[in-house]
């Protein structure tokens, strides 16, 4: 029996995995969809000891401890770290992917962010501006639900915005209190998706809203245990054939015919499977004809001040745990218009007051800033095939170099001081502080970044690989830089723009 081709394969279920799969197969496209791990239901959770034995790099991430079954075995899913301090890779492999660990912040990147490269000359330049994006922002948070308050501000732009999102009292006297002392920042209400009631499949995933919709139009396969290993591309010029992957189970290879291949597969895994696609035309990779296949690798560095909220505050409002729309949002205020320091790029601020990190009603009331910074531009920063390392299922597996340098730790001493002043002028006492160590944030970005030429970009500026006509990178990897908004609300604007030219040529 002939194998089936598809007019698309999609790596990935996660956020823009979904966004894909429903995009395509709304125009009529029969798609595939590749899904690395198992079925959610099958999945067991992991021993007591499993932390200790089996994921303690995983164990790393802050939502860890709720759902351990979220995350990879770091054993069998090995991969080498070559920077001090060791890179933190946190991977979900399961329908939804990470998406079930997404805390649902919006945030609009600004021209700010698009024109920084073209500034400071710091790395290589965004190949479009927010006008270039600002209708698929539109489309995206429309269909998400998206909530927030137009600011007017340059440096955050408004967003579609389906309603106002959720303050605490608390957060309403924050926002009140800074614009009556002068501060010289702006605090807003914060922009993102509520969080529903608690359930098996988060309402931010997915697997809550964009995989069910695509499967409802009869046109979606979705296939899981298929840990994919390489894009087949022997067929170049006219382009690749499919996807070769491997069944979790058996371990038995298999072939997934496509038209068009969507790669969706999170950062360094897309970057990971673009390196292993080798063949005589690309020895080194498909994507990596110039060599920057794996390069420019950068995520965001967060270093956050807590505390319980002193007496004297209000202790009502809305009951939401803080992220996505519940809480505040301090957009970008250095190196903008008078303010420019001794680094490059900037940050912004992210934080809540006047709630509780759990459910249980005796916990303390507390408060946090977050301070989220970009990673500057390094040439060593990079995603590498790791010689003679692979994954259980014979896989070859990246090595990951990330350094933060001087810029890096000029940024996060202004933020430190930044958070102080803040803490202080609001009257609220720092009891905590910390800071994510590489990869934590779970914010890596770049490795194939996009670009107006093929001899300083992986893909073009509609996210097709320039070395093979019909392979789109639509998650971070395509980032040329990663400003200091949460990236995911822009992946999907990017996935947006690409995919509308691609249905209107059909």
């Amino acid at each position: 029996m002939a194998r089936q081709r598809f007019d698309a394969v999609v790596v990935g279920t996660g956020l823009v995995g979904g966004w894909t799969a429903l995009r395509l197969t709304q125009a009529g496209m029969h798609v595939l969809v590749l899904e690395a791990g198992p079925a959610l239901a099958a999945r067991p959770e992991p021993l007591p000891d499993h932390a200790q034995n089996r994921q303690p790099i995983q164990s790393r991430h802050g939502d860890w401890g709720r759902h351990p079954h979220w995350y990879v075995d770091d054993v069998s899913h090995p991969y080498r770290s070559e920077s001090t301090p060791p890179f933190l890779w946190i991977r979900g492999r399961q329908p939804g992917g990470r998406s079930l660990m997404w805390g649902g912040t919006a945030l609009r990147f600004s021209d700010c962010e698009f024109s920084d490269p073209e500034r400071d000359g710091v790395g290589f330049a965004w190949p479009l501006t927010h006008a270039d994006l600002s209708s698929h922002y539109g489309v995206v948070e429309r269909t998400l639900g998206v909530c927030g308050s137009a600011a007017g501000l340059l440096q955050l732009p408004d967003g579609a915005f389906v309603g106002p999102s959720h303050q605490t009292d608390a957060e309403r006297r924050l926002i009140q209190m800074s614009s009556e002392r002068a501060l010289g920042l702006r605090v807003l209400p914060a922009r993102g998706i509520p969080a529903d009631a608690a359930s098996a499949v988060p309402a931010r995933s997915s697997m809550a809203r964009l995989i069910p919709a695509a499967l409802a139009t009869g046109r979606l396969t979705m296939k899981t245990g298929a840990i994919v290993a390489r894009i087949v591309a022997d067929d170049i010029p006219q382009g690749v054939r499919g996807v070769e992957y491997v069944d979790r189970d058996s371990g038995a290879s298999d072939l997934a015919l496509g038209a068009r291949v969507f790669l969706c597969a999170s950062t360094i895994e897309s970057v990971r499977i673009l390196l292993n696609s080798r063949s005589p035309v690309f020895p080194d990779g498909l994507g990596n004809s110039a060599g920057l296949l794996g390069s420019n690798l950068t995520e965001h560095w967060a270093i956050r001040c807590s505390g319980r909220l002193p007496d004297g505050w209000p202790r009502t409002g809305h009951a939401e745990p803080p992220g996505g729309a519940a809480g505040v949002c301090i957009p970008r205020f250095v190196n903008l218009g008078d303010h420019w320091c001794d680094f490059h790029r900037g940050y912004g601020v992210i934080g809540y007051a006047g709630r509780r990190l759990g459910t249980d009603p005796s916990e303390p009331l507390t408060w946090a800033f977050t301070a989220i910074m970009e990673v500057a531009y390094q040439a060593g920063n990079r995603i590498s095939l790791a010689d003679g390392l692979v994954d259980d299922w014979g896989i070859g597996t990246v090595a990951i170099a990330l350094s933060r340098g001087e810029n890096d730790r000029r940024m996060v001493a202004h933020a430190q001081t930044s958070l102080e002043k803040l803490a202080s002028a609001l009257d609220l006492p720092i009891e905590h502080w910390s800071r994510s160590q590489p990869g934590q944030f779970v914010h890596e970005l770049g490795g194939a970044h996009m670009g107006r030429s093929p001899a300083t970009s992986v893909l073009d500026t509609e996210n097709r690989c320039w070395d093979a006509p019909n392979v789109w990178v639509l998650d971070g990897a395509c980032f040329p830089t990663a400003g200091w908004q949460n990236p995911t609300l822009t992946m999907l604007a990017l996935a947006e723009r690409a995919l509308s030219r691609v249905v209107r040529s059909e």
